[in-house]
């Protein structure tokens, strides 16, 4: 198997968790399960997929389920925030596509890597660690990451260099930067938000009396806060919320991301001001939003131009070559589920905190 790691995943390790990687498929599980493949209608799952089975060939580079199972399980695993229990099928589905459509671009690039004869000189390669090591938390040093990745430190440290000559292909392709108008860096600042919360879990099972005691707790934060009180020190110490890890810090979440009445909420606020408690199906938030940084979101804007740039050029070389989908994984519209069985779990490892 050709590794699919991408050069990132160095510092994505370093940031994820110790959770267990769930597998995509269930060899013992029955036939044609119905589950909820995110917001539309139940989908029906006529065969159950094997770890044998191959998603993708591209020019006889296959790329099996269970190697599959293994990147979706620990992209799923760095999320910064996991997905609620009810779209965790959904968002199974939605990073399998992402899977897929990078390994065909990874083999498709990595092969014009070697038709140009692109190499890597020990100083470039040095200098990408360098760029890693800067990326890396504190307390994480580059050699512990490299020795404790899935693919061992020798497979790391190759698949790292795949990466580098793939990023030397598209530099030398992609020279100028591309323009970001002003109008699109405008519309994206009005549908984009940065906020920090704290959330009191309330459960629907809850007796009034605890519901109450929860809602007088949530209210006596917002009013240290109003009078000065740190906020990220109060959200590690008494949010309910994985975010608590970061101070409550969400970062930056578009419109359509978060639960109704929070983004409601959020996008009436205006900056650093202590919002009022709103009450969502998560139970009660305390949300504060904090300034957009333009430069940042130019910065993204102009990403987003190269992506599309880069999915131009990977588009000419799927014209060139063979690629064969497993019928469950063809590739359909966007939106469009796939036909492939992605198991919600009767006791989803999906903690309450884990919200919005």
């Amino acid at each position: 198997m050709r590794a699919i790691f991408s050069a990132l995943l160095l510092v994505a390790l370093a940031l994820g968790c110790d959770r267990k990687p769930e597998p995509l498929h269930t060899m013992s599980r029955p036939p044609a399960p119905q589950l909820a493949a995110g917001p539309g209608p139940i989908v029906e799952i006529p065969n159950a997929l094997q770890a044998t089975d191959v998603l993708v060939d591209v020019d006889g580079a296959k790329l099996t389920c269970a190697q599959a199972d293994i990147e979706v399980g620990y992209r799923m695993n760095a999320m910064r925030t996991l997905p609620p229990p009810e779209r965790a099928a959904w968002a199974k589905e939605q990073t399998l596509r992402h899977v897929l459509d990078q390994y065909v671009a990874r083999f498709l690039l990595l092969r014009e890597t070697e038709r140009q004869n692109i190499i890597i000189t020990p100083e470039e390669e040095e200098a990408g660690y360098n760029t890693v090591r800067a990326q890396l938390p504190p307390g994480k040093t580059l050699e512990d990451v490299l020795t404790n990745s899935p693919l061992g430190e020798a497979g790391m440290r190759a698949e790292f260099l795949t990466g580098l000559k793939i990023n030397k292909l598209l530099g030398a392709i992609m020279t100028n930067e591309p323009p970001v108008p002003d109008e699109q860096l405008n519309q994206l600042c009005d549908n984009t938000r940065r906020a920090r919360h704290i959330l009191v879990k309330i459960d629907p099972t809850d007796m009034p009396q605890v519901k109450d005691e929860k809602k007088k707790k949530i209210e006596d934060l917002r009013r240290q806060l109003v009078e000065g009180a740190d906020f990220a020190a109060l959200a590690r110490g008494h949010s309910d919320c994985q975010s608590r890890q970061e101070g409550g810090d969400l970062g930056l979440f578009p419109r359509g991301r978060m639960d109704p009445i929070f983004e409601k909420a959020a996008f009436s606020q205006k900056d650093n001001e202590i919002g009022a408690v709103v009450e969502t199906r998560f139970g009660c938030h305390i949300i504060q939003v904090l300034p957009l940084d333009r430069e940042k979101l130019h910065k993204l804007l102009a990403q987003e131009l190269k992506s599309k740039q880069i999915a131009s050029l990977v588009a000419r070389l799927k014209a060139k070559a063979q690629i064969k989908y497993h019928p469950a994984v063809v590739p359909k519209p966007s939106g469009a589920p796939m036909n492939i069985p992605l198991p919600v779990p009767a006791a989803s490892p999906i903690a309450p905190s884990d919200a919005p």
